[in-house]
């Protein structure tokens, strides 16, 4: 029987991984000065919505499960210069019209990939449970090596560089990080520059990654469209902690893999449509490209993460 402490720090991280998934649904960590209240979140106030409806986020990993997204909760402060967003919290130095800046802690969001889902595991708020049905894409299963990790064979469109493909349920688990970073803004009309540097602040990985967004916004009708254009930089620290295979992983030396750093392109659109002062449609898509040395692992199957959700969300 789990203990306390090992309910409450499940909880904590069920928690994470719910915000982290599709976390900013109305509000962005560093946004500017709000001039329409329903669009983004006032100084000294809270910010909690909740956005019901149907949705999923693919795993690209071998046994990794697809995400049913049915209930994302968005909870923000942002006071004068101190602001928490979802699964960050951090202090704004500068915010003008014109540029703004940063720094901040977040939860890492690799690890999310890395969870289990069943429903009995999320009604009890334990993500790491290792008793989950496994269930095999292509019902091909090639037997026990290297200390309980099962090579998979993918179907034969996914093939890339090896057909044997290793379960991340077999696999040693993988920590979630925290990291320290800073963020910088630049604004243009309705369009806006964003570059952060993350470290890794807990020592799990040991590693930096950055990115750099472009986000606009234009109506179409009585819809408001934000597309989000990034390129994302992982370090090799982190890209051979999550998707590397070494001796802690149990398998044999021909099967260890080191991943590199690498660059990965990705776009998101969240389009909303007011029904009345609290309730709006939303829409969310996105696709991220996995890195050359993330979809060489043999833990990958496939080379992309997309995510989708369609609903209404409530402003409280």
């Amino acid at each position: 029987m789990p203990t306390l402490l090992q309910t409450n720090m499940s909880t904590l991280r069920a928690l994470s991984f719910v915000l982290g998934t599709f976390c900013c649904l109305t509000a962005n960590a560093g946004a500017r000065q709000c001039e329409d209240a329903t669009s983004c979140v006032t100084t000294d106030s809270w910010h909690l919505a909740v956005a019901l409806g149907a949705g999923v986020r693919l795993s690209p990993l071998v046994d990794g499960d697809n995400f049913p997204l049915v209930v994302l909760p968005d909870l923000a402060y942002y006071g004068k210069q101190f602001y928490w967003d979802n699964t960050e919290v951090g202090y704004q130095w500068y915010n003008n019209d014109t540029w703004s800046i940063e720094t901040f802690i977040k939860v890492n969001s690799e690890r999310t990939l890395f969870s289990v889902w069943n429903v009995d595991n999320f009604l009890a708020a334990t993500l790491d449970s290792s008793e989950s049905v496994v269930e095999d894409g292509s019902g091909d299963f090639m037997g026990l090596i290297g200390g309980g990790a099962r090579l998979v064979q993918p179907p034969e469109e996914e093939l890339t560089l090896s057909s044997d493909y290793i379960s991340i349920e077999q696999v040693a688990k993988r920590d979630w990080a925290y990291d320290a970073g800073v963020r910088l803004h630049v604004y243009h009309d309705d369009a806006e520059w964003t570059f952060a540097l993350y470290n890794d602040l807990s020592s799990t990985y040991s590693g930096k990654h950055a990115e750099v967004g472009y986000k606009f916004g234009f109506n179409w009708g009585q819809w408001h469209i934000n597309p989000t254009l990034s390129l994302a930089w992982k370090s090799s620290e982190l890209t051979n902690y999550y998707y590397g295979l070494d001796a802690r992983d149990g398998v044999f030396p021909f099967q260890f893999y080191s991943g590199k750093s690498g660059w990965q392109p990705g776009v998101k659109v969240v389009a909303s449509k007011p029904i009345n002062s609290e309730w709006s449609w939303l829409v969310i898509a996105s696709y991220q490209q996995l890195h050359r040395g993330m979809r060489r692992s043999p833990l990958v199957r496939r080379n992309n993460i997309v995510s989708a959700f369609a609903g209404v969300s409530y402003r409280f």
